[in-house]
């Protein structure tokens, strides 16, 4: 529709012209209305600036899993669009030049380094977190007592949450998944066999302190497992 727009003839018109051109060296990117074209020669030249500024971040950040869409776009030639940019990253990744994973684009050649500190940080901070149980640290000293890097533990987690490793109840607390299910259940069964209970009663249930209990209790009403009615708690509606 730009193209037709710009050369001022009708829409099917310049459908027919490119479907024309397609045969004779224009590449089309892409379907129907957002779809993109480049002269081959061109289109080889932005696949190969994108390899080559793939190649660079990873060089420059040898711990990073992959670069963001507009940092890589900044990286390239010309002033392209955002919808070019993604038009080239999907035929790349297509094509398996590319890896896009959790919005960050990557080389598939590269970044294994940066793959395997992700798994050894993940692994890291799963074992802090089983071990402390029911009473984790804040994510700032789980990070420090796992001795991982702050910029890797923050993917890390994400896959650890991902993966059903462990529950996040807030962005400063995290649990080790077996723990969280015995504290909700715990909190369940009270709630079971009496109805409601106050947050203190809750804390005595699942045998942690009101540090934990609070979070906990306000997570378990964000995710329909309780909610508050007056002074009490009772079960929600994922649970009644």
């Amino acid at each position: 529709a730009e193209l037709a727009a710009a050369a001022g003839i009708p829409a099917a018109a310049a459908g027919r012209r490119l479907g024309e051109r397609c045969a004779h060296g224009l590449v089309r990117m892409g379907d129907g209305a957002g779809a993109h074209f480049a002269e081959r020669a061109v289109l080889q030249k932005l696949d190969s600036a994108l390899e080559n500024a793939l190649l660079r971040f990873h060089a420059e950040q040898p711990a990073a899993t992959g670069i963001s869409k507009g940092a890589l776009a900044a990286r390239l030639p010309g002033a392209l669009s955002d919808a070019c940019v993604d038009a080239l990253v999907e035929r790349a990744r297509t094509d398996g030049r590319v890896v896009v994973d959790g919005g960050l684009i990557g080389h598939p050649r590269a970044g294994g380094g940066a793959r395997k500190l992700e798994e050894q940080a993940a692994e890291a901070l799963a074992s802090v977190l089983a071990a402390a149980a029911a009473a984790p640290p804040a994510v700032a000293e789980l990070v420090a007592q796992a001795g991982v890097d702050a910029s890797v533990a923050h993917r890390a987690l994400g896959a650890l949450e991902k993966a059903g490793r462990i529950r996040r109840v807030s962005g400063e607390l995290a649990f080790d998944a077996a723990a969280y299910e015995a504290l909700e259940q715990a909190a369940v069964a009270l709630l079971r066999a009496q109805g409601g209970a106050t947050a203190a009663e809750l804390r005595d249930a699942m045998g942690t302190t009101r540090k934990y209990a609070i979070p906990l209790l306000e997570h378990f009403d964000a995710q329909g497992v309780t909610r508050r009615d007056g002074d009490l708690r009772v079960l929600g509606p994922k649970r009644a």
